[in-house]
């Protein structure tokens, strides 16, 4: 199987489509790199000078601002990066695209930020933290103007490499700088999530320059009808929230801030291993807009990506945070081994889901899919997290992500037949 991916490999790197495949991966690799392992670069230190307590409610905080940042991306980074990579030899389209994109952004920034503020002012369990929550809400306004979504679909990756390179290189720095005493834990997202503001602001005005675009306010109609056109995208990818993400606020809420920390640490290295699944999907999904023909490649890979990625992820389990993280963090090695399943079966999601049926325009049966699974994972996270603390919340992961496996790929494989029929 090695011998023959290998091969295919060699030979697809000789054409010109393999070419640009290829620098696209690489330069999505890269920005993946930067985003999670230039924070677990700093991790080590962090941990020691901090403490594992205010390390988890930074990691509360965080996992809070990931709701609202799920709705301003309103899943562009699939539907707009479509779109663009369709239209990307007509520059008044795509100056329309972009504009219509970055407006309903900028409206869902304003209106999520006010619900944001409002919440953990008065709710209690954030109090005495409401700077930190704060301040990693900034993360948002970052990302919010990033077009990641319009470099994608012109396929032209290596732009968002060079601006996040340079930003979160710099502020990363400045981690090791100014976090000095355990009553620096506020300043960690403030820092952070200016990396992401640089960025996000820097690749703007680049994009709008760069690619000659013309920022025009869209009318009301066009504003409805992006956001329409985009619903079912948009639930499949929030959704997922409410069992993904919620294990950590639900341990945040119902638990201790060293649970946090615990299941965070584990987390971080599984999303790590998940991004370079993502990057690989990100990478072919504009070019398996155009050629669906290649797909039966593109699948083969994917999932020989996701089942080496959770062996060794298995098998140096325990290196990993013992290298990563102090003595507190010992509990991390078990959560750990249970979610390293993860890459292997978001490989089969990315696959059969984001690259299949979103390929196929079968937006809506992913959405059914997703929010089937998504109603159940969050049920279902309440009740593990209230009886095994941090282990019920990554058992109940495992264990979502595996239905969702199944009932994707039936639904692909479903699709299939009805195309040979």
């Amino acid at each position: 199987m090695i011998n023959r991916l290998k091969v295919f490999i060699i030979k697809a790197l000789k054409s010109k489509d393999g070419k640009i495949l290829f620098s696209n991966f690489v330069s999505l690799s890269i920005l993946q790199a930067l985003n999670l392992l230039l924070p677990l670069i700093t991790l080590p230190y962090l941990v020691r000078v901090i403490g594992a307590e205010k390390f988890g409610v930074i990691a509360f905080a965080s996992s809070f601002v990931i709701y609202f940042q799920s709705i301003t991306d309103y899943g562009f980074s699939l539907t707009g990066t479509r779109e663009i990579a369709i239209n990307r030899d007509d520059p008044v389209i795509l100056s329309k695209i972009f504009s219509r994109i970055i407006t309903i952004k900028s409206i869902f920034l304003i209106l999520t930020f006010t619900i944001f503020c409002t919440a953990i002012f008065c709710f209690k369990r954030f109090e005495n933290y409401e700077i930190v929550f704060l301040f990693s809400f900034i993360t948002i306004a970052g990302n919010v103007f990033f077009p990641d979504w319009f470099f994608q679909g012109m396929e032209k990756m290596e732009f968002i490499t060079l601006f996040n390179f340079i930003s979160k290189l710099l502020f990363t720095i400045l981690l090791f700088v100014l976090i000095k005493r355990n009553e620096d834990y506020i300043f960690v997202p403030l820092i952070t999530s200016m990396g992401f503001f640089v960025a996000g602001v820097g690749a703007f005005f680049y994009a709008i320059q760069k690619f000659n675009i013309h920022i025009k306010l869209p009318t009301f109609k066009e504003i409805v009808q992006e956001i329409k056109s985009g619903i079912y995208v948009f639930i499949s990818m929030f959704l997922p929230n409410l069992y993904y993400n919620s294990s950590i606020f639900f341990l945040g809420i119902f638990g201790t801030h060293l649970s946090v920390a615990l299941f965070s640490a584990a987390q971080r290295i599984i999303s790590l291993s998940l991004s370079f699944i993502e990057v690989f999907s990100r990478t072919f999904f504009p070019y398996l807009n155009r050629n669906i023909s290649k797909y039966k490649s593109f699948e083969r890979l994917i999932l020989s990506l996701g089942i080496l990625l959770s062996i060794g992820i298995a098998i140096f389990s325990k290196l990993i945070i013992n290298v990563l993280f102090s003595s507190e963090f010992s509990s991390s090695v078990y959560i750990l081994l249970i979610l390293s399943i993860s890459p292997f079966l978001n490989s089969i999601m990315y696959c059969y889901g984001t690259n299949y049926l979103l390929t196929m325009h079968q937006d809506k049966v992913l959405m059914k899919i997703i929010m089937y699974v998504s109603v159940i994972g969050f049920l279902t996270t309440l009740i593990m997290i209230k009886l095994l603390d941090h282990w019920g919340a990554a058992i109940n992961l495992v264990l979502i992500w595996i239905i969702r496996s199944i009932l994707t790929f039936r639904a692909a494989q479903k699709h299939r037949k009805q195309l040979i029929k």
